[in-house]
């Protein structure tokens, strides 16, 4: 009996089969095909195999392949934070305008008085963005971070040797030297991470917040036409306007910004506007 219903179920699929297509109008045969269940099987697998490898080579040779939810190339998705970051920036510099511009209006007006277009007061706006401001934990990391280094003196390295004015702003090996034909107008100093960052002089934070290049950046303007420079940080610890004492806490070391290549702080010194070697001045 099992025997019978093999050789019926192998005689039933090896049956074949026509399928034809008719001219109506004349009854002619315009295209006949004869198949069996069996052909037709393995004809459907080999169509199916055929389109599932094309499909399969179209996605993985064309950049369709970034468009499938999880995948996304490394290289698009680098581009995609820094596009992110050059937009942040952009709308940052147009709101700074559009405050400007509003306290020319007011000053036309009469609303202000015009002796204070160059005050950094009349030229104040208020921030929408969400992340340009710090977070309460973030504030509270600082205050923490800055009272417990506060009085850890083998973090400041006090030159007695060279210009007592001057503090290293860091803890760390110099990894790039000055060289201004080059264009490396300051020195690259490797630093173990979240490594604290002073102020070399006395002075005042002129600059203080983020370039897409060199990440963090805090700028201090001193007395006798000196500048002071550091890049790179994780965090800025002061902001602008502030006033700073040699060796006050005003930043953490970092490698922040697409110019970073580890963590490393880059601090640059100049004097009456052109750039000087550090080293001169220091004893790192």
């Amino acid at each position: 009996m099992a025997r019978k219903k093999r050789k019926s179920f192998w005689k039933n699929i090896k049956v074949r089969y026509q399928l034809s297509v008719t001219d109506e109008t004349h009854l002619n045969e315009v295209f006949s095909l004869r198949l069996s269940k069996i052909k037709f099987f393995l004809f459907s697998c080999f169509l199916f195999l055929l389109i599932f490898s094309l499909v399969g080579i179209l996605i993985l040779a064309t950049p369709i392949k970034n468009f499938l939810p999880g995948y996304l190339d490394e290289k698009y998705r680098d581009e995609v934070v820094n596009y992110s970051l050059v937009v942040d920036s952009l709308s940052k510099s147009v709101e700074i305008q559009e405050a400007y511009l509003e306290n020319l209006k007011r000053i036309l007006s009469g609303e202000i008085s015009p002796d204070t277009i160059m005050s950094i007061d009349s030229l104040q706006y208020n921030m929408s963005f969400s992340g340009l401001y710090p977070s309460e934990e973030e504030e509270q990391f600082r205050k923490e971070f800055e009272q417990e280094e506060k009085y850890n003196l083998s973090l400041i390295d006090i030159q007695s040797n060279a210009l007592p004015a001057f503090f290293a702003p860091t803890k760390g090996i110099i990894t790039s030297s000055f060289d201004s034909n080059k264009k490396h107008f300051g020195i690259d100093i490797a630093t173990a991470p979240d490594e604290v960052v002073v102020a070399v002089l006395d002075g005042v934070v002129i600059f203080s917040g983020f370039d897409i290049n060199v990440g963090n950046v805090i700028v201090l303007q001193h007395s006798n036409d000196f500048l002071s420079v550091y890049k790179h940080n994780s965090f800025l610890l002061k902001q602008t306007g502030e006033a700073v004492k040699a060796g006050d806490i005003i930043a953490v070391s970092g490698n922040t910004g697409t110019h970073s290549t580890g963590y490393h702080l880059h601090f640059e010194l100049w004097h009456k506007r052109k750039p000087v070697n550090p080293e001169e001045y220091i004893l790192f």
